[in-house]
């Protein structure tokens, strides 16, 4: 029979939300005891869960257990009553802990452990188990839950011991540092484990298989060794030890940009998991089939979240982009300290270009409203697109363009501030905001409003130069304008980088400030300016994708976000920069209707060739009439009126526009 105050309390917490019931108590530690069965797929546990009562009185206790059975809660040998409901178990103290005391509940429990998404749960097989710590299809996503009895929120967080049985001959790893194997039996074994830094419930881990490890030391900043652990199938020992490559080089940058590594050991274990890998702390689930990658996005992005969402954990579901955001971005930091190494011909400036754009600006541009259903803000996104392209790519899209807006002498240690000031515990957007500009001085306001707060992307444009000598020297007038593309308000103070392209073959950049959506700038000059580019290493995350070429013999960039490509060829001996851009909104100042595609070329230096554009029906905006016909136009200049050039032949879904490679304008509009 339930207890009367069980059942008021029950009602009680079912109108309350999790996270405020939470506040009731803070656990300090858990222990995780569990004997693992691989032939019947179940599990026997037993979890000890430390707590400190943040109530005058604290009369019960709600966790959080999904599908496991519990058995019995001791507290000090004495049996608590209980009640499980769904996912949740109510624990009656049968005396009440007071504000400040400590208590401890042993939990017994059995059962089969669920895996209800493809991940997320506690994943069993006749050779191997283990958990993943998101249920990417929950609400929340925390799946803690799914394994122990536990407060499964973003906000709670504790240290860590654990003690695995196995089948001897198989090896449990979990999250923090080995503390011993031993007999647990005639025919199993008992290995320990402790994290002694707090994290988060969806952190915590265990992988049972049968694993050789793959050992790499790593040399921090800070004078210690830290070692690194791949946990594999003694038939991936070899593959492992290729596809880690890198490792050092990768973990120094990320130290370099983001301070020191704070927890014990690099880990990861390979499991066979469908997709993806999880980011457990300092025990990284990793895909099997990963091993045999070449690339190295994946185990570049989870390395990241030791310093973005283990160490500083993210409010809730819907700051996810302060986990995830980063981590994305951090693929391509981490993939140019190995590249700069691996390409060391290739200007390192369009290197990091070439990444930021093709692997994931392009995509945001051309694929995340269709992925997501629409523009969304980085920051608040609904429960749907908690693990979204939203949250991912243009999270990262986000960070970039807030490295340039600081610049890397103040975005670094600006970054290295926060990390400090929430180190295991919670922030929000608004925190990182404030940390930010605590740091810099600058006001971030502006640039949080139009980047993290609102949806949609800006689009920057010089709309007008002009050129003249004064009697005090030459200097150039550029009218900037910015249009909005599925954006409600303008970003009211940007920066943007323009490169000078001078008479004699120099080049020069230069940072633009602009206030509001149209701004003219002066620029004094040292000598005539023969051409003049907008952001040319793609530092700025709006509406444009398409990276800067150095062509020394024969190019040609394919990208289906483009929408187009450039074949472009030099004389020997020759050097010509070309880019070819996709920009999305309306074409400037041509009145037919027009849908949100049109490029625009840009040559230095002598080349030939062809552009290649591609009328694709799907960008076909929906609220242009059946009747309309597609056509495409050009003009050479900004001054320059647009001239058609080509229909698209009626009923086509695909067509294909080869135009010899010149510097100019193109864009698809409508007319009936």
């Amino acid at each position: 029979m339930v207890s009367y105050l069980i059942f008021r309390l029950w009602l009680l917490g079912l109108l309350l939300p999790v996270a405020l019931r939470a506040q009731s108590f803070d656990v300090q530690h858990y222990h995780i005891a569990l004997d693992i069965n691989l032939a019947a797929k179940t599990l026997s546990g037993h979890t000890r869960v430390q707590l400190r009562s943040q109530l005058k009185e604290l009369l019960f206790v709600e966790l959080s257990l999904y599908q496991l059975k519990v058995k019995q809660v001791l507290r000090n040998g004495q049996r608590q009553r209980f009640e499980q409901s769904a996912d949740r178990l109510f624990v009656e103290l049968l005396s009440p802990a007071y504000l400040g005391d400590t208590l401890s509940l042993d939990i017994s429990y059995e059962g089969k452990p669920a895996a209800p998404s493809w991940f997320g749960g506690f994943y069993m097989t006749d050779t191997s188990a283990y958990n993943l710590g998101v249920w990417i299809d929950g609400t929340p996503p925390n799946f803690g839950k799914a394994w122990f009895p536990c407060v499964d929120n973003f906000m709670d967080k504790a240290t860590y011991s654990y003690a695995i049985t196995t089948p001897r001959g198989y090896t449990a790893v979990c999250g923090g540092m080995h503390q011993g194997t031993t007999p647990a039996g005639k025919d199993k074994l008992l290995h320990r484990w402790a994290l002694d830094l707090p994290i988060a419930s969806y952190l915590a881990s265990v992988a049972v298989g049968r694993y050789s490890p793959v050992t790499f030391s790593l040399t921090s900043v800070s004078g210690r060794t830290v070692p690194a652990y791949a946990y594999v199938h003694p038939a991936e020992v070899a593959a492992a030890e290729t596809h880690f490559r890198g490792l050092q080089e990768v973990f120094s940058a990320f130290e370099a940009h983001f301070g020191p590594y704070q927890w014990p050991r690099v880990g990861y274990v390979a499991v066979a998991m469908k997709g993806g890998a999880m980011e457990h702390a300092v025990n990284i689930a990793y895909p099997e089939s990963g091993l045999t990658d070449p690339g190295i996005a994946l185990w570049v992005h989870e390395l990241a979240h030791s310093w973005f969402g283990n160490l500083v954990t993210c409010k809730d579901a819907s700051e996810m982009w302060l986990n995830e955001g980063f981590a994305r971005y951090c693929e391509t930091l981490g993939q140019y300290a190995w590249l700069r190494i691996q390409e060391p011909g290739t200007d390192p400036r369009l290197l990091l270009a070439r990444l930021q754009d093709e692997e994931i600006q392009a995509r945001v541009l051309a694929l995340t409203h269709r992925y997501d259903g629409g523009y969304f803000p980085v920051s608040g996104v609904p429960a749907a697109l908690t693990y979204s392209s939203t949250v991912y790519d243009k999270g990262a899209t986000v960070v970039h363009t807030l490295r340039y807006f600081l610049g890397d002498s103040v975005f670094f240690p600006a970054l290295q501030a926060y990390l400090r000031q929430y180190a295991w515990g919670n922030a929000g957007s608004q925190d990182l905001q404030k940390a930010l500009t605590a740091y810099s001085r600058i006001d971030l306001a502006p640039f949080f409003e139009g980047w993290v707060y609102s949806p949609g992307f800006p689009h920057y444009r010089i709309a007008d130069t002009l050129q003249e000598q004064t009697a005090q020297g030459r200097r150039l007038r550029l009218v900037l304008e910015q249009t909005l593309w599925h954006k409600p308000v303008p970003v009211l103070h940007s920066r943007l980088p323009v490169w000078l392209c001078y008479a004699g073959g120099q080049q020069e950049l230069r940072q633009l400030e602009m206030i509001g959506e149209q701004d003219t700038v002066w620029l004094d000059l040292p000598a005539t300016v023969t051409d003049v580019w907008l952001d040319p290493f793609n530092q700025v995350g709006d509406a444009r994708t398409g990276t800067l070429a150095r062509v020394t013999s024969r190019y040609a960039r394919r990208s289906k976000e483009l929408a187009g490509y450039l074949e472009a060829e030099v004389a020997a001996g020759d050097t010509a920069w070309v880019r070819l851009q996709r920009h999305w909104g309306a074409p400037p100042r041509l009145s037919l209707a027009a849908n949100g595609n049109w490029w625009s070329v840009d040559i230095l230096g002598k080349a030939t060739g062809k552009t290649v554009l591609v009328y694709n029906q799907e960008d076909r905006p929906k609220d242009i009439p059946r009747t309309a016909r597609p056509a495409f136009y050009h003009k050479a200049d900004l001054r320059s009126p647009w001239q058609k050039i080509a229909d698209v032949p009626f009923g086509r879904t695909e067509y294909v526009l080869e135009y010899p490679l010149a510097s100019g304008y193109y864009a698809i509009a409508y007319t009936e």
